[in-house]
């Protein structure tokens, strides 16, 4: 079949149903025009979608002509940069579609023949176009800086390996996930993989995972795990399922911040002692891990991660010459070549965001492009110069006129607050609920300023969905800076924004991860939340967010107590164990020893390996329970064997001093060596000090030097005033003053 077998329906069907029969065809493959397919890409963004269905077909091809004037002068644009990648899939080649850019008309050609005859093939998401430059797609700088072993590691995942395969791509907000994954999908298109983001949306989302087969390499990407839980662990029980008979590879890609294996988002600032039996821990596999797995240690889904890497690629902090690099460029990309000193700006990067978050730079370029002599920005004061300077843009491209203040409109300031915590709302749905009087099409333009959503037809009144703020950091510190200085009740808007309570919950937790200390964050969390919807999308959450208050050592919110109390029998070894921690510091109201130990046991026995380190830390001290080395020791071997690094450094320490065990150094010095692979750093540090002293292997100043300056850089004191005692008494006779004290005020700095 060629494309130009395929026209639109002519006759008394409405626009709607022609271009969703257009739509359905060419999402399962089969051939299109070329122009059908633009159509297709911009009725997925049109804006104006109820007015668009009521159209006839002159009307539409009208609108359609109007948007080739628009676009056609033009080499790119959001509407172009969205249909690339889709154009790619569908066979055209790099030089055809460069044709397109250059407002050049594309030959017709064959669409690619289905490999599997008769198998309907996943829906993909069309990403919304935005006018924000800081949205990914637009790709504001060319290449993700700074990422390029990670970037390789996820090339890799798209080999010709057979059946079912997935990969994670974690850290925190502001480090990039999405930016991969879009550059992910486009590398899978040009590869001649299918690709993109799946749609879980009802009537679109597709429902024959049972049967499907592949008609070509696939890239299936999930972008927002938390809060969609059960429609995901659909696609992934079929798949696990299907792998072996799969005709070509399956790749599904997760984005989402917190690591599948419960790794901690950022370093808990806590005293670092050279001991890990000094302190609990609150590992353990990831909640929406477990939701997603048949059992509590998710063995099941475990067996498909991808062998490279363990299943995930973690997104560390970039180091400040790529962040200077990314400054630099976004001003430039503004007209202003900046003179500042690099150190100067990495300095204020590392002022702004102690994370080296790339966000954080794209942000801090465009204001040094406005004024160069921006100077002692703090990370809240960098936000709101970001929120003032977009809606002042938007504002201008609009209205073309001066903006008002932000709250001149308060029912608008309140639309746009609710969108952005409910990921976006339907105003017309708000008001027939009776939660917000019903807007005119000027508070809602205005609320689609505030935002950055598609204004183009909403003085038309035809646009009732108002998009939530992006990217996500900047959306949560609109939310926090509105409730707090724009006179708005939290109370009241949170009982707005659980019209969707899944997608509340979900921005409850990234604001928990992102502004945990701020007032309102506390208020917000700290509202006592009535049995219903929202109450059971919390269920989610609960195990993450009470994560950052025990990090914190802050009491828990009566809910979170209450819903870890309630946690599914199956789901119970996690919400255990972090009980036992909350108990144990005196998070539920009092300190409790007896509690910790009794929540912690049950826990273990339910096989939970972050209570089993637990546990041996509560025998080897007798917290809540007589001492016992010797039982202590066992449960640090259940939870090393069962792969837990921390438990690995207990168990060195235990063959080291021979508490609780025979001692044996040669074996002491196995386990800090597997801890240290596996990460923890109590683990480094003493496995530095076996090489510096001999301790079970021949002595090695070059190793235990590395393994002081790995935990050292990762924030650990103790290991970088071991370091620095090894500069002060020098190698081969040598002493390095400089490295000591630069070495001695870092572990200074850590307030330990």
């Amino acid at each position: 079949m060629t494309n130009g077998d395929k026209q639109p329906a002519a006759g008394n069907s409405s626009l709607g149903e022609q271009m969703q029969e257009l739509i359905v065809r060419y999402r399962h493959g089969q051939g299109l025009t070329q122009e059908e397919l633009i159509w297709c890409v911009f009725y997925d963004h049109q804006p104006d979608a109820e007015k668009a269905r009521t159209l006839d077909p002159k009307g539409f091809e009208s609108k359609l002509r109007g948007l080739k004037r628009l676009e056609g002068g033009k080499s790119d644009s959001p509407q172009k940069r969205t249909c690339a990648p889709y154009l790619t899939s569908m066979g055209y080649s790099g030089e055809q579609i460069t044709q397109f850019f250059l407002g050049k008309p594309l030959p017709n050609l064959s669409a690619p023949e289905a490999t599997v005859a008769d198998s309907p093939q996943p829906v993909f998401e069309v990403p919304k176009s935005r006018n924000n430059i800081f949205h990914y797609q637009h790709r504001l700088i060319e290449k993700p800086l700074g990422r390029d072993q990670e970037w390789q590691q996820l090339c890799n995942f798209l080999s010709d390996a057979p059946g079912f395969q997935w990969l994670q791509i974690a850290g925190v907000g502001g480090q990039g996930k999405s930016r991969l994954a879009w550059e992910l999908i486009t590398r899978a298109h040009e590869m001649g993989w299918a690709a993109g983001p799946l749609t879980f949306q009802p009537g679109t989302q597709f429902d024959r995972w049972q049967s499907w087969q592949p008609n070509r390499p696939h890239l299936l990407i999930v972008d927002y795990v938390v809060g969609r839980e059960p429609e995901i662990k659909t696609v992934l029980d079929a798949l696990k399922v299907r792998s072996a008979e799969f005709q070509h590879p399956v790749r599904l890609l997760f984005v989402e911040r917190q690591p599948w294996d419960g790794r901690p988002l950022v370093a808990i600032n806590e005293p670092k002692s050279e001991k890990s039996s000094d302190k609990l821990e609150i590992g353990g596999l990831a909640e929406w891990f477990i939701e997603l797995a048949d059992d509590d240690e998710g063995e099941d889904l475990l067996a498909y991660r991808s062998p490279d890497n363990n299943g995930q690629v973690f997104l560390k902090k970039l180091l400040p010459r790529d962040l200077v690099d990314i400054v630099r460029q976004v001003a430039a990309h503004f007209g202003t070549e900046l003179t500042l000193e690099s150190d100067s700006i990495a300095a204020q990067l590392e002022h702004i965001d102690k994370e080296g978050r790339p966000l954080y730079a794209y942000f801090l370029g465009k204001i040094l492009a406005d004024d160069p002599s921006a100077e002692n920005l703090n990370r809240e004061g960098l936000l709101d110069k970001v929120i003032e300077r977009d809606f002042k843009d938007r504002w201008k491209r609009v209205y073309d006129q001066p903006k008002p203040a932000l709250d001149s409109d308060p029912e608008a300031l309140k639309l746009a607050v609710i969108a952005t915590m409910a990921q976006g709302v339907d105003s017309k749905t708000l008001a027939s609920a009776g939660i917000i009087p019903h807007p005119d099409s000027a508070t809602r333009r205005t609320a689609l300023v505030i935002t950055d959503g598609d204004t183009r037809s909403s003085a038309h009144g035809v646009i009732f969905d108002i998009p939530p703020l992006l990217p996500d950091i900047l959306g949560e510190w609109f939310v926090l800076s509105a409730l707090d200085h724009h006179g708005l009740c939290p109370e009241r808007i949170l009982q707005a924004a659980q019209i969707k309570p899944k997608p509340l919950s979900a921005f409850m937790q990234r604001l928990t991860q992102d502004f945990f200390d701020h007032r309102i964050t506390q208020q917000l969390l700290n509202i006592e939340i009535n049995p219903g919807p929202y109450w059971e999308a919390l269920k989610d959450v609960a195990v993450d967010i009470s994560r950052k208050y025990i990090n914190g050592r802050q009491a828990l919110p009566g809910w979170v107590i209450t819903l870890l109390e309630q946690v599914p029998a199956d789901k119970q070894g996690e919400a255990l164990a972090l009980m036992g921690v909350a108990h144990f510091y005196g998070l539920t109201g009092t300190i409790d020893y007896e509690k910790a130990f009794a929540a912690t046991q049950k826990a273990a026995q339910a096989n939970n390996i972050t209570a089993m380190h637990n546990l041996g830390i509560f025998y080897h001290n007798g917290f809540g329970v007589e001492q016992d080395l010797a039982k202590g020791t066992q449960w640090f071997i259940q939870s090393a064997e069962a792969g837990y690094a921390d438990a690995m450094d207990n168990l060195g320490s235990s063959y080291r001093s021979g508490q609780g065990i025979e001692k044996d150094l040669d074996k002491a010095f196995y386990w800090f060596s597997k801890g240290a692979q596996s990460g923890s750093l109590y683990a480094m540090n003493n496995l530095a000090q076996c090489y510096e002293t001999g301790l079970g292997v021949a002595a090695d100043t070059a190793q235990a030097r590395y393994w002081y300056e790995k935990a050292a850089d990762q924030g650990f004191s103790a290991a970088m005033i071991n370091l620095a005692k090894m500069f002060e008494q020098g190698s081969d006779g040598k002493t390095d003053l400089e490295a000591t004290v630069h070495w001695l005020e870092k572990a200074a700095a850590t307030g330990d």
